[in-house]
């Protein structure tokens, strides 16, 4: 593996890292098990599911690696 490949791969891992940090930090951590199993699909997804996406998704845009030859 070439430095710059590992450079990328701990950019990488810092961005996943931030990531999941933030997502800890809009979840509430006292909804319940129970809370979140009765919710239904479409609000279970919006509320914890879609912001991860679209946070992870905003990440990739911002360092998304030239194209390869």
């Amino acid at each position: 593996m070439s430095n710059n490949e590992q450079i990328h791969i701990d950019h990488f891992i810092r961005s996943l890292s931030n990531t999941i940090n933030y997502v800890k930090s809009d979840i509430q951590l006292e909804a319940s098990t129970a809370e979140l199993q009765s919710l239904p699909t479409r609000t279970y997804l919006e509320k914890l599911v879609v912001p991860v996406l679209i946070h992870g998704l905003t990440q990739l845009c911002k360092e998304r690696p030239r194209k390869a030859n």
